[in-house]
């Protein structure tokens, strides 16, 4: 039953991407994920630039910690297509993770790797601030 085979495999292959591992390149082929760039900023009022506060790259398990988030109420996603991930998220949920320069539960394969961490800005965000964290697919 080839038909069936066929379509198994194009779910698993939707499934694959969903979680974030395998995306489709532009002749179909699949491409193997290499990770997560996050990018943690305070949006700007107006027509100013957003304050930046972190900037770091992670494994295949990077994601983990902001789903975690969301799963729980704490975070909203509103895009989810790579270019970028991104999230809402109060100060308050957020930085207490970056004071030590860390994702503490970043999950398996989250190769924590800080590129830029401000923590003058951080201590001084107010818990209430809410907060843009894009990630970007690193494939």
């Amino acid at each position: 039953m080839a038909g069936a085979g066929a379509a198994n495999e194009h779910r698993k292959r939707a499934a694959a991407r969903t979680l974030g591992v395998v995306r489709t390149g532009p002749a179909g082929e699949g491409c193997r994920m290499l990770g997560w760039w996050f990018v943690v900023t305070v949006p700007a009022a107006g027509d100013g630039e957003d304050v930046v506060l972190a900037k770091w790259e992670t494994g295949l398990g990077g994601l983990d910690w902001i789903a975690g988030l969301v799963a729980a109420g704490r975070a909203e996603q509103s895009g989810f297509d790579g270019y970028p991930h991104r999230f809402t998220v109060r100060a308050g949920e957020v930085l207490p993770l970056l004071a030590d320069g860390s994702v503490p539960d970043a999950g398996p394969g989250a190769e924590f790797r800080p590129r830029e961490l401000h923590p003058d800005r951080i201590a001084a965000c107010p818990a209430d601030a809410l907060l843009t964290v894009d990630a970007w697919d690193q494939s």
